[in-house]
């Protein structure tokens, strides 16, 4: 009985195989949309690490007074969006101590982005990153 039950499964791969071919019909719907693909309609996700590698330009942020004098140190981690034109357009705290959260904020929508492209066409997209703010410990 064994050796039916080890064909049963075996024939019952190529089954499903043979359903999987509504590829076909997938890639009919994509012609239907013009010869090109369709861009992402949301932001795409971009690992921090090539986000890096595209800013162009921005300012560092500026170490709070307020944070200073409280010897307040930390990592603020931001979430950003930039827009197809290489922009930030909206930027949140993800976490980090409140008195430097401001300061990251400030910094990162001062930030350009070469274009991120998506099939030769500029697309926004999202990312984060880590701002570690230290004090200066040498003397005044």
């Amino acid at each position: 009985g064994s050796p039916r039950a080890a064909a049963t499964p075996a024939a019952a791969s190529p089954a499903p195989a043979k359903e999987t071919p509504p590829q076909p019909v997938a890639s009919a719907a994509g012609p239907a949309a013009s010869s090109e693909p369709p861009l992402p309609t949301q932001p795409v996700a971009v690992d921090p690490d090539i986000a890096g590698t595209i800013k162009i330009s921005g300012n560092k942020p500026a170490y709070p007074h307020a944070a200073n004098l409280a010897h307040i140190e930390g990592v603020v981690i931001v979430a950003f969006v930039v827009g197809p034109n290489g922009a930030v357009q909206s930027a949140q705290p993800v976490s980090g101590p409140a008195l430097l959260e401001v300061a990251a904020l400030d910094a990162v929508r001062t930030w350009r982005y070469r274009p991120y492209l998506v099939y030769g066409k500029a697309v926004a997209f999202q990312t984060q990153v880590s701002i570690n703010f230290e004090i200066d410990e040498a003397p005044q």
